[in-house]
């Protein structure tokens, strides 16, 4: 990853030499292998390397990006020189303060496995229609679609005043839907697993179960309208989470867009209630040692025991705060 780290470099100085006061530079490349299954059997795969930078020059508090796939100096250095030239004409924004600065980084375990890396095609096909299968065994009614894909990826960012981050991760994962029709009564049911190592990626009888459930689903009855207990499903679950943590985005709360404006320390939920943004959970899927600004992870508690604690910030709006 050093020459990533390098041609960011390279980026970030042609930026700042350019006109800008301050620049980041984001870089990338990887691998990824996709397929699709419809209607029971293998409808498409495409195997894809990409890369790609992403230049942000700021003058006077106006920011402006350009970006290129081609990673190769000359084009990287004519995309700083872009992104210097806009943000000199962007509009000023005396809110911004500062970039964040050098710091060091967490080491967090798993977030990268050469196995899932070396996963070929027939390996992806076979695993993703042993389930599909699967799901066929449990009612031959089933119409199966779904998917699977393994990537890998290099990621560095530098920024004018110091930063410098690397990473490097991989990811596998598999998802499968059914659904049976019997007359106008129809179920459904959707299902995933996947993980950054291989050990995490456990996809054996997903099909099954998730054939066995679209088949609850069949025969649904409607019921009085009532207050009643809510039990949700992870997936379910997820999205209720991810829609409060959204509310908790200090941009949101600093222009006025979140219903959780002026409830910092109040009491918005049951006791058992807590979220935390933790970025540091060895193999997890959304862990890493830094931000989108190069900034270090770090772990926030968002609502604690039902109290509404932190709001997830960048560093221009905590700044701004």
């Amino acid at each position: 990853m050093d020459d990533l780290k390098t041609l960011a470099h390279i980026a970030c100085e042609e930026a700042i030499r350019a006109g800008a006061d301050f620049a980041d530079v984001s870089i990338s490349r990887g691998r990824s292998t996709r397929l699709n299954v419809e209607k029971n059997g293998i409808h498409d795969m495409r195997e894809r390397r990409s890369a790609g930078v992403s230049v942000r020059a700021i003058v006077n508090g106006g920011r402006a990006f350009a970006s290129t796939s081609r990673i190769d100096e000359a084009f990287i250095r004519e995309t700083a020189q872009r992104a210097a030239a806009a943000a000199k004409i962007a509009e000023p924004d005396p809110d911004f303060v500062s970039l964040p600065g050098p710091a060091e980084y967490a080491a967090i375990e798993g977030l990268r496995d050469d196995r899932v890396a070396a996963i070929d095609p027939p390996t992806l096909i076979a695993a993703l229609m042993t389930e599909v299968d699967g799901a066929r065994a449990v009612d031959s009614r089933a119409v199966v679609e779904g998917g699977a894909s393994a990537s890998e990826s290099e990621h560095a960012i530098v920024n004018s005043l110091g930063v410098e981050g690397v990473s490097a991760s991989t990811r596998v994962s598999l998802h499968v839907s059914c659904v049976i029709r019997v007359g106008d009564d129809v179920g459904s049911y959707y299902d995933y697993t996947g993980g950054r190592v291989l050990d995490d990626f456990s996809p054996g009888g997903l099909g099954a179960r998730v054939c066995e459930q679209t088949k609850r689903f069949l025969n649904q009855r409607t019921c009085k309208t009532a207050v009643l207990p809510i039990i949700a499903g992870p997936l379910a679950a997820s999205s209720f989470i991810g829609a409060l943590a959204g509310a908790a985005n200090a941009e949101h709360i600093q222009r006025g867009r979140s219903y959780f404006i002026g409830k910092r320390g109040e009491k918005i939920g049951p006791d058992f209630l807590t979220i935390v943004d933790d970025p540091f959970i060895p193999r997890g899927l959304g862990s890493g040692p830094f931000d989108d600004e190069g900034a270090p992870a770090q772990r926030v508690a968002i609502i604690e025991n039902g109290v509404l604690a932190n709001w997830l910030h960048g560093s221009y709006t905590a700044n701004k705060a």
